[in-house]
């Protein structure tokens, strides 16, 4: 069994593949589309072609036509979801199909079912990426959840890269098969080989992609559902934060993700039952964190202040859970602070703006 390196609808290249094999003594014994089984024997030349299945349902060819392909010295020798291979080891056996403008309506069906299928497909792929977007420019909560995300750089980018390929795969394979169908429409015949090692560099990446997605799956399958905080001297950096009260315990996770290139989680206090709540969030551009900033005032209610040299400045306070929140911008940083000490986070202003300052 061979995995096919070529895409079923690349037919010429595929007929080319499956008769440099039948040379090297693997004959061909069954092909699903995606691989081939070929038992082992003496190398010789064979002529193969795939003929597009007229409608769904027709495993094999009707006995009639069979019989008519036999007598010209072609045999059936498997059939797949698309379409059923021919072989004829006469070389002087006339072709198939010798009239373009016959053999582009027999690709009719094919060609349809294909449109049908990417259009439906890329849909269906491309629905996270529309509901990413309309729900981060529609929902402040939501962004501010995404940006938060814990989950590593490399996992969101093998999910993405995976999904628009696959939507660049299909659109290709139909476009494919559409330009190839115009041309035998034109009346221009088409060959019956082509070069395959193009197809068999784009189906081998097709391949990577496709197998980096799976274990990236099984990877996040063994992820932890919740990480520890760790004590500020555990380190190798200066964990950003401002020092509130002297002797306070410092617990911090640091994560970088998809859309931040960094950021800290704090937690600082005297006792566990006291403590300040930090963010840091550092972006990548400056409209990211000017996003950040601004949902995260919509998110909280705040009100602006006054004060700081800085891009923003923001502040709330719960009068019914007694807690105050404040949110700094500079450029590419935002630091997002939660209180509840008997003083004003409003006191530590000019600390918060030259941490977001740094």
């Amino acid at each position: 069994m061979k995995i096919a390196p070529i895409s079923n609808y690349d037919v010429a290249a595929h007929q080319a593949w499956l008769e440099d094999e039948a040379a090297k003594g693997n004959i061909l014994l069954e092909h699903n589309g995606f691989y081939a089984n070929f038992k082992k024997g003496e190398p010789k030349t064979v002529r193969y072609r795939m003929e597009p299945k007229m409608r769904k349902g027709k495993e094999v060819p009707d006995l009639e036509k069979r019989e008519v392909y036999g007598s010209l010295g072609w045999k059936h020798i498997t059939s797949n979801a698309n379409f059923h291979v021919w072989c004829c080891e006469d070389p002087d056996a006339p072709e198939l199909n010798t009239d373009p403008q016959v053999q582009a309506a027999a690709y009719e069906w094919l060609w349809r079912q294909l449109k049908i299928g990417t259009s439906i497909c890329c849909a269906i792929l491309a629905l996270p990426l529309v509901l990413v977007l309309i729900f981060t420019l529609l929902t402040e909560d939501y962004g501010v959840k995404m940006v938060r995300d814990s989950k590593p750089m490399w996992e969101g980018a093998v999910v993405w890269t995976t999904i628009l390929f696959a939507v660049w795969q299909m659109i290709y394979w139909w476009r494919s098969l559409g330009n190839f169908l115009r041309t035998l429409k034109a009346g221009i015949e088409m060959p019956h080989r082509r070069p395959y090692q193009k197809s068999c560099v784009l189906a081998t990446i097709a391949l990577v992609v496709y197998i980096a997605f799976w274990v990236s799956r099984t990877v996040a399958l063994f992820e932890p559902n919740s990480r520890h905080f760790e004590p500020e001297e555990s380190f190798d950096r200066p964990v950003p934060h401002v020092e509130l009260n002297e002797g306070e315990i410092v617990e911090a996770l640091h994560w970088k993700n998809w859309h931040t290139v960094e950021q800290w989680w704090v937690l600082q206090g005297v006792n566990n039952y006291d403590m300040t709540e930090s963010r840091c969030y550092d972006f990548r551009f400056r409209a990211q964190a000017e996003r950040m900033a601004h949902d995260l005032v919509k998110y909280y209610d705040m009100e602006p202040l006054a004060g700081a040299d800085i891009d923003g400045t923001w502040w709330m306070v719960s009068e019914q859970y007694g807690y105050e929140v404040l949110v700094v911008w500079e450029d590419k940083r935002v630091v997002e602070v939660t209180y509840s000490e008997e003083d004003s986070i409003i006191d530590y202003l000019a600390d918060y703006a030259a941490l977001a300052s740094e």
